[in-house]
């Protein structure tokens, strides 16, 4: 039995106990409160008998049964904008005269016109509102939405009087969390007034069985581990989060399951900060420029906030956002499906799966080369020739992994063409000015030494000269720093920091001073800046101990200081 079953149960049966007089089904928004209530109604009407055409007209033992009788009746309203208690007392009113009218048991006028009579005779509202109140429920939802010219103590102080007088009862559905600055009210008057509260609280899955069953979609399965991830439970937003992904089927009809798991975690995060079921949640513009490399890379100099927005998008299952994410961020935000850009994406799309099979293809053969001791020399050789002619869509570390395979099985001049194949395709990227020495990164085992050489060489032709203070401030300010701001970073002794300090203009200097003073408060975490926070360490104690009342050795004391670092300075500490 789902949570929402037991609390439907729990309802009903608070519903049937005639000892309770107000009852409160609280929870938060889009958790299914209103779709509760109508259940339980539906078997509160089952189980009540038949209402007679007229109360006056019941004999004694009719009249046991009027309040059950009733309950198939009841009077459902909603307090959104509502801003004074004669609004609400005219609400019951028009609810009974219209719902008579609908149920053709009176005669008369027209209906309407004799809700605009009761409009304007509130004696004759106050009249025959004890009629209509008499032994009724009275369903009153949205309260936390009310009017904020209507309190809670004038709103409990009706419904007490209601109840005490006419033997009324009222089933309020509301969302405590955003009762705002009145929740000291609420808990106050929840003590004298509510007889019983229900609370709502569905988990994901509970929320997803409820958006489904009657609403049944073909990426309900696909989207609920990302809606248990992030802890999604309201219903409303759930189905939204469905349509959004219908409205998105130019990518999703005929899509391969990995493409459908690629962009469901983005569709889900997204979609629940556009329709604001996620507090404290990070702008779609900050989830459409997230990148989980550049984001552990930059954490220390992140906000709180920042981190944990971060945490969320990783959570839900981003890593690499990029064209889709701004396609359905449009989409979201404007309601247009940019045609044009799902075709460039799914065009890329196709190229990266390309991609993969071949990136594929190079594991499984190196796979056997490595391991099958039943294979044949001649079939690796023939085998890795075929790599050759796509060498330009493999990683460098990966093209060197199967030319040595290919020559350890006695396939030498296949392990020099497809080593060929990748410095060609390589120079062509350094004359159209796109290679980088990332190119040459290595993520299993070393380079091969040909491709190792070649990377030697581009980083001394190609690396910009940057000064150290160039270096520090271009990292400091994340503005795309690279292999050259390592490079010097890694590189550098004491006796240049002490160069660069000195040479500093003072808004250079303050910039140097307090961004390495945060790195060694571990405020960062990259080979690079330990490596130099860890050298101007050393060369702050130096100037300190040789020059200890020189301005820089000054300043270097009192910074150290207003950090908390002052202990840093002591020799040996």
């Amino acid at each position: 039995m789902t949570h929402h079953q037991q609390t439907e149960d729990e309802l009903f049966a608070a519903l049937q106990d005639r000892d309770l007089s107000v009852m409160a089904l609280v929870g938060h928004w889009g958790t299914g409160k209103t779709h509760l209530w109508r259940n339980a109604a539906a078997r509160l009407a089952r189980a009540s008998p038949v209402s007679p055409a007229s109360p006056a007209t019941q004999s004694g033992a009719d009249a046991a049964d009027r309040p059950a009788a009733r309950d198939r009746d009841p009077c459902v309203l909603s307090l959104f904008g509502v801003r004074r208690l004669a609004d609400l007392k005219l609400q019951i009113l028009q609810d009974a005269w219209l719902g008579r009218a609908r149920d053709a048991r009176i005669d008369g006028p027209d209906h309407r016109s004799g809700a605009a009579v009761l409009a304007s005779n509130p004696e004759l509202a106050s009249i025959t509102l004890p009629m209509h109140l008499l032994d009724r429920l009275v369903v009153i939802d949205d309260v936390e939405r009310k009017h904020a010219e209507l309190g809670i103590e004038e709103l409990m102080g009706f419904i007490d009087t209601s109840r005490e007088r006419w033997g009324a009862r009222f089933l309020l559905l509301l969302n405590t969390d955003r009762l705002d600055d009145q929740q000291q009210a609420w808990r106050t008057l929840y003590e004298k007034v509510i007889d019983r509260q229900i609370v709502l609280k569905p988990t994901p899955a509970d929320a997803l069985a409820v958006a489904f069953t009657d609403r049944p979609h073909p990426f309900a399965q696909a989207i609920a581990p990302a809606v248990e991830r992030l802890g999604l439970t309201n219903i409303r937003v759930i189905r939204r989060i469905a349509d959004v992904m219908s409205r998105l089927s130019p990518i999703t009809d005929d899509a391969d399951p990995a493409l459908i798991e690629r962009i469901v975690p983005s569709v889900v995060l997204m979609s629940a900060i556009h329709f604001r079921a996620l507090r404290d949640a990070p702008p779609l513009d900050y989830v459409a420029a997230f990148d989980h490399l550049a984001s552990f890379m930059a954490r220390g100099r992140k906000s709180p906030q920042e981190l944990a927005w971060d945490e969320l998008i990783l959570r839900a299952g981003i890593r690499h956002p990029g064209a889709f994410e701004r396609i359905l961020q449009r989409l979201l935000e404007t309601g247009h499906l940019d045609r044009d850009a799902i075709a460039r994406f799914l065009g890329a799309r196709q190229q990266e799966s390309a991609v993969s099979r071949v990136i594929d293809d190079a594991h499984r053969f190196l796979l056997t080369a490595r391991w099958d001791i039943a294979r044949r020399p001649a079939d690796m050789i023939a085998q890795a020739q075929t790599f050759i002619a796509v060498a330009d869509r493999l990683p460098a570390y990966l093209v060197g992994a199967l030319a040595q395979a290919a020559g350890e099985n006695g396939g030498l001049e296949v392990e020099r063409s497809l080593i060929d194949a990748c410095l060609a395709h390589f120079d062509a990227l350094v004359e159209r000015g796109e290679a980088t020495a990332a190119f040459f990164e290595t993520v299993e085992g070393p380079l091969h030494p040909r491709l190792r050489d070649r990377a030697i060489r581009f980083d001394k032709e190609s690396l910009p000269e940057r000064t150290l203070t160039q270096a520090i401030l271009r990292i400091l300010g994340d503005d795309g720093w690279g292999d050259a701001e390592r490079k010097v970073l890694t590189r550098a002794s004491p006796e240049q920091f002490t160069a660069a300090m000195n040479a500093a203009t003072p808004a250079e200097l303050m910039q140097l001073v307090t961004g390495l003073l945060r790195w060694m408060k571990g405020l960062t975490a990259t080979p690079e800046t330990d490596a130099a926070h860890r050298t101007f360490l050393a060369a702050s104690r130096r100037i300190v101990a040789d020059a200890p009342y020189s301005l820089l050795a000054r300043l270097l004391i009192r910074e150290f200081t207003a950090h908390g670092l002052q202990q840093q300075l002591r020799p040996g500490a």
